[in-house]
């Protein structure tokens, strides 16, 4: 699912109905399980988003997303039956690390804000890893749809190119006015107007 935006690509999103097992005695949201509904929205961000099979990452790639750094901020408390939306944006991407940030909403009132850095680590000795050219690419197509100044404009220089010929896509990207289309391997322009 996703969230629009002011006319830019929409955040990726998750709903989760708060249930008996998130609540401390008195129905609210114990807020470690907060935490756990971040990494939910992690896993299937990857497996929605970025079309990568979080399970595959784990089980065949043998590859983990632990969370270097987290905060959070909360706004008002969540009770048993709510459903909390929670949208994710990616800030930063790293060499082998990246920072996300989470909005969590209820009916279109704020509930949270959270900011976390996570690693890309081997599973096998638990060293840091490079984030893979094809995921990364992922991740920039993504960052780039959403982002509001410089990413989130017109894609130029990149009519009928695919993401796999253009590696250093942060490079050559400048904000415009113009619409352009995401699709799963080519960003192209709606006016092919010549150069920015």
């Amino acid at each position: 699912m996703t969230t629009q935006q002011n006319g830019i690509a929409p955040l990726f999103e998750l709903h989760s109905q708060v249930r008996f097992t998130h609540t401390d005695p008195a129905a609210y949201v114990f807020f470690p399980r907060y935490f756990e509904m971040l990494q939910a929205v992690i896993e299937e961000w990857f497996t929605q988003a970025l079309d990568q099979k979080f399970a595959d990452l784990i089980i065949h790639h043998r590859l983990g997303t632990p969370t270097a750094t987290t905060q959070c901020t909360f706004m008002k408390p969540s009770r048993l039956g709510d459903v909390v939306t929670i949208a994710a944006k990616l800030e930063h991407i790293g060499n082998s690390s990246f920072r996300l940030r989470f909005f969590g909403s209820c009916d279109g009132e704020k509930r949270l804000e959270a900011v976390s850095t996570l690693v890309l680590i081997s599973l096998n000795d638990g060293s840091p890893q490079r984030i893979p050219d094809d995921l990364r690419r992922k991740m920039q197509a993504y960052q780039a749809a959403t982002s509001p100044n410089g990413w989130g404009g017109c894609i130029q220089k990149l009519t009928h190119r695919s993401w796999k010929t253009w590696p250093h896509l942060a490079e050559r990207v400048w904000p415009c006015r113009d619409t352009w289309h995401f699709r799963d391997t080519c960003c192209e322009r709606v006016d092919q107007t010549g150069e920015p």
